[in-house]
């Protein structure tokens, strides 16, 4: 019989040993339920994978924020690599998994523009030039000029036809999908060229003696040029002249503003003395 309990006392120790070893064993795991990367701002979900029935989370989500819920959300809004970590406890025992670089914000492009010329008389022609720095490849460009007309270069040259103000925009995209826009008000202005128009007060004459009056119905002007064709001119705004021989003559008017824009109107055969 004593044989018999000695055999026994063994084997319940060893039973017992197995126990215990096994009561309160967890092992950290997580995972995320959205992007661990994108551009610019990104909030991330983590959802608790931890094996053994964890009690107690501890969560560090290496952008400065902690958290002791199971299941947290964060965000991340400075471009970099994050680590993770995640230490569990069942109040026994204690796991923890780190997963480096598991996150990744990518630095958004910084987009600015800048053009050769911005203040002259239509049609106005200029070189924009893309002044963007990004940490990044640039792979794609796309220009608004704010007149209705686009470009898909990086520095185009552009013509605008029609006076007046012009915000000009600038989208830009980099090889991680990152994108940025900036808008310049005003970054344009054509300056209006005058409308010119004019008559005469007679086209046939029959006196070469005779005064014709030259009317200017010009707009947007404050100086003058007359070209008569007989080899005279006169810089009146409204002025008249006398043929003193027979012919045909062509008369030119030129008519510049006060920003320096000009117009100019050819009219052949305008006087048949």
């Amino acid at each position: 019989m004593k044989h018999i309990y000695k055999s026994f006392s063994i084997i319940l120790l060893l039973v017992t040993g197995f126990s215990q070893s096994t009561i309160g064993q967890i092992t950290a795991s997580f995972s995320t339920t959205g992007p661990v990367s994108a551009c610019g701002n990104l909030v991330v979900e983590f959802q608790d994978n931890s094996i053994g029935n964890p009690t107690e989370w501890w969560w560090d989500f290496g952008n400065g924020f902690l958290s002791t819920e199971q299941n947290p959300i964060t965000f991340y809004d400075t471009p970099g690599l994050y680590n993770v970590c995640l230490k569990v406890s069942d109040g026994v025992s204690v796991d923890t998994l780190i997963l480096e670089n598991l996150i990744e914000v990518y630095p958004i492009p910084n987009v600015s523009i800048q053009l050769s010329n911005n203040l002259e008389c239509a049609p106005m022609s200029t070189q924009f030039t893309d002044l963007t720095t990004s940490t990044t490849p640039i792979v794609s460009w796309f220009w608004n000029f704010g007149d209705g007309g686009n470009g898909l270069d990086q520095n185009p040259t552009y013509t605008y036809q029609q006076d007046g103000s012009y915000d000009v925009s600038l989208f830009v995209t980099d090889t991680n999908g990152c994108e940025h826009i900036t808008t310049v008000d005003n970054m344009v202005k054509v300056l209006p060229n005058p409308e010119i128009e004019f008559n005469v007060s007679q086209n046939l004459v029959c006196d070469s003696s005779e005064i014709i009056s030259f009317i200017n119905n010009t707009i947007g002007a404050e100086s003058f040029k007359w070209n008569f064709g007989d080899g005279t001119i006169s810089l009146l705004e409204n002025p008249t002249h006398v043929y003193n021989a027979s012919g045909v003559y062509d008369v030119e008017l030129f008519a510049f503003s006060s920003q320096g824009c000009t117009d100019t109107l050819y009219e052949e055969s305008a006087i048949n003395i």
